[in-house]
């Protein structure tokens, strides 16, 4: 993936790619869950937390710092970091997200992969995404 910032205009990310690709140290020695996402060539990466329910099995995906250029950048607090999405594009991402997350595909990873775990939906963080104004 390169480093080059840019605006990524009428994309289309139905059916793409959406896999696992690192666990990276974050700025505050935490681990940051980094997954890519490919559509029409191009691959970009997002981060992935998770919110624990009381039980501590049941819990929410949660999105953020989509459109990373690379795993360097992952844990930023800046937009600056980030690729930007026109409104389309954004919203054809969302959807992906969430049709991946709550839907069949395999998910070889924690916490899906616990038995007793339970998925209960999709969190998309504020300035999840750095979407521009068309």
């Amino acid at each position: 993936m390169s480093g080059i910032i840019g605006c990524w205009d009428r994309m289309d990310f139905k059916n793409a790619p959406i896999k696992f690709e690192a666990y990276v140290r974050g700025a505050e020695e935490t681990g940051i869950r980094l997954f890519t996402i490919e559509a029409e060539g191009r691959k970009t990466l997002f981060e992935v937390s998770y919110r624990y329910g009381r039980n501590g099995n049941d819990f929410h995906v949660v999105i953020s710092n989509f459109g990373l250029g690379d795993r360097g950048w992952a844990g930023s607090k800046s937009s600056i970091v980030q690729l930007k999405f026109d409104s389309r594009t954004a919203q054809s991402a969302k959807c992906r997200i969430m049709e991946f997350f709550s839907g069949s595909e395999e998910k070889p990873f924690m916490p899906f992969n616990v038995p007793q775990a339970r998925f209960i939906g999709v969190i998309f963080a504020a300035h999840w995404i750095n979407e521009e104004p068309r």
